[in-house]
């Protein structure tokens, strides 16, 4: 088409809608969305840097796998846009080749789609109860305790199960703070971050107030 080069300039000088800048002096915090095995590489993951600075030879906690546990790793190489990087800035999509720092090998770390990497040194903790103040925007149903919906937070797609909430049953246009826990494994969320609720044509929206445990 004429003009595309315009239209690349013009979404190029578009201001970011977060200041990705200030995330550069915060501890690295990596969503993962893909990951896949390369025959003589190893094991890459890919998807968006949200603070921090990662770059090569950085030890950073990977998980959590199926029981809340966090295993270390380096990172020993790191492609932006099908290119190699020394390092990768918040705000930027890319992958990451990782080892593991233990005997264990990183295939057997139990890698999928919500794990996140965080700063090595710290100790992050899964989580599997966390309560939300909800909003429903659309059912056709009632919602009771141990209603079963689909949970989408950043990258974290999972069952939940409603453990409590202090309004007795749940239609459209409702506000309550809800208490969820997830079906099949913890989660690393944090609080203030924004998630989505489907079960059919159902759908109600949240944030998270408190991680639970």
């Amino acid at each position: 088409g004429t003009n595309v080069p315009l239209l690349r300039q013009f979404f190029n000088l578009m201001p970011s809608r977060r200041a990705w800048a200030a995330q550069s002096q915060q501890p690295p915090e990596f969503l993962i969305d893909q990951f896949f095995n390369v025959p003589g590489v190893g094991l890459v993951v890919a998807g968006t840097l949200l603070s921090g600075v990662v770059s090569l030879n950085h030890v950073l906690a990977m998980g959590p796998n199926n029981v809340g546990k966090f295993n270390t790793v380096t990172v020993k190489s790191i492609h932006h846009m099908r290119t190699a990087v020394p390092a990768l800035l918040p705000g930027q999509t890319g992958a990451f080749v990782v080892r593991s720092r233990t005997k264990e090998h990183v295939k057997n770390f139990g890698v999928r789609k919500g794990m996140v990497l965080l700063e090595g040194t710290e100790e992050p903790r899964a989580t599997r109860t966390f309560a939300c103040d909800v909003l429903v925007l659309h059912s056709q149903t009632t919602m009771r305790v141990n209603y079963q919906p689909i949970l989408y937070a950043r990258n974290v797609r999972q069952c939940v199960r409603i453990a409590a909430m202090d309004k007795e049953v749940l239609r459209t246009g409702v506000r309550a703070r809800v208490t969820f826990e997830f079906m099949y494994r913890p989660e690393f969320l944090q609080q203030g971050t924004k998630v989505l609720f489907t079960e059919g044509k159902t759908k109600a929206i949240g944030t998270i107030r408190e991680l639970l445990g």
